[in-house]
């Protein structure tokens, strides 16, 4: 059976020096929940110069929407196949 050290102590001291994050790679799903290795489906975030004026629907498009298959375990297998080809 294997052994785990689990002192807390071991984790006393500085922290790892750790880097500021970036893109390594992107990938997309189309329609049907399919795996393109691009980018078509990136979408970005501008934040609002006012935040006490934002106005969200929430509702527009969702008639239009495919939902994705609930009994399909699908967690990691678009990221694992982006590392895969790269």
């Amino acid at each position: 059976m294997a052994k785990f050290n689990t002192d807390i102590r071991r984790f006393d001291g500085p922290n790892p020096g750790f880097k500021h994050h970036g893109e390594i790679g992107c990938f997309s799903l189309d329609i049907n929940r399919e795996f393109q290795d691009d980018a078509r489906q990136r979408k970005y975030i501008i934040k609002p110069s006012n935040y006490n004026n934002v106005r969200f629907d929430l509702t527009k498009g969702y008639e239009g929407m495919v939902k994705r298959d609930e009994y399909k375990n699908e967690q990691l297998d678009h990221i694992l196949k982006r590392i895969r080809k790269h």
